[in-house]
């Protein structure tokens, strides 16, 4: 059946215009300009943009909300939806009359690295870092990596997570020594440091992987540093990240909490633990423990 012409109680401009979105206008046309190919929404991107709105984080971009020949939205339904539930008025671009051709070809076509956009010390690192936060804390996400991620998404999670960058090159080292990955392992320690661990708890864990300089057998540290270095080609891969963010996540909340395991294990259809202090939606419980941990 073909979806009839938008009705809304706010008219569209005329043309490409930088528009303020109140609460109200974007609750009306996403009640009656949403296109009805758009994907579904999820609930936990959509608080992410929400908090960085809140926190006066969301920084205006060419990213906007798109409206085809109908007026009816096409691109921009997280946005939209982040800004009603924020309820805190946002300014964005607006682009009415825009072909339908558009929305099939909107975040796909040559792939922009987001190393080559990033403002980062390690800007790879930190990409990869992201991908994995942003899929582990939406619980709506199968898996722990977000493969299709658009560019502004990294983008504007990077700038929603400042603990990647303060972390990023602390982490560099674990993968030459101990075979360990550093995406997934500066994902969990920037949750980690957001959770509540200390600081220089964070170091003494990212030191200790890397030099092995440990006496202590039960040391959480030890333990996932040997399993790697013996492991590391049957962890290899993209079928095993579950299991890798895993065994690195059990480690560091091992440590955090003083416990000292005789061992970490994960095996696949096990619960994937998130940092201590970490829960979904990336938010902070107080005082740190996680039930998702």
């Amino acid at each position: 059946m073909k979806q009839t012409k938008a009705v809304s109680v706010y008219p569209l401009p005329p043309g490409p215009e930088l528009m303020d979105i109140t609460p109200d206008m974007a609750a009306d046309w996403l009640e009656n300009r949403s296109f009805a190919g758009n994907r579904k929404t999820s609930k936990a991107k959509a608080e992410q943009l929400a908090a960085a709105m809140k926190a006066g984080r969301f920084l205006e971009t060419h990213q906007g909300i798109a409206f085809d020949t109908e007026g009816l939205q096409i691109d921009g339904r997280h946005r939209l939806t982040a800004v009603v539930l924020a309820n805190v008025t946002v300014r964005m671009w607006v682009f009415p009359d825009q072909t339908r051709d558009t929305f099939d070809v909107i975040d796909t076509g040559y792939a922009r690295a987001a190393s080559q956009f990033l403002p980062s010390v390690a800007p790879a690192l930190a990409a990869g870092a992201v991908r994995y936060i942003s899929a582990a804390t939406d619980p709506e996400h199968s898996g722990i990596y977000r493969h299709k991620m658009p560019l502004h998404d990294v983008l504007a999670l990077h700038r929603q997570w400042p603990e990647v960058e303060t972390w990023a090159l602390a982490t560099f080292g674990a993968r030459s020594v101990a075979a360990i990955p550093p995406s997934p392992l500066l994902a969990i320690v920037a949750m980690g440091d957001r959770g509540g661990a200390r600081p220089d708890v964070i170091q003494e864990f990212l030191d200790g992987l890397k030099s092995g300089a440990i006496g202590d057998a039960h040391d959480p540290r030890l333990i996932l540093r040997n399993r790697f270095i013996k492991d590391h080609k049957n962890l290899a891969g993209s079928r095993n990240r579950n299991h890798v963010f895993a065994l690195i996540v059990k480690a560091f909340n091992h440590y955090v909490a003083d416990e000292r395991p005789k061992r970490i294990i994960w095996s696949d259809g096990d619960h994937i633990p998130l940092p201590l202090g970490i829960t979904w939606g990336g938010k902070r419980l107080s005082p740190p423990g996680s039930e998702a941990a």
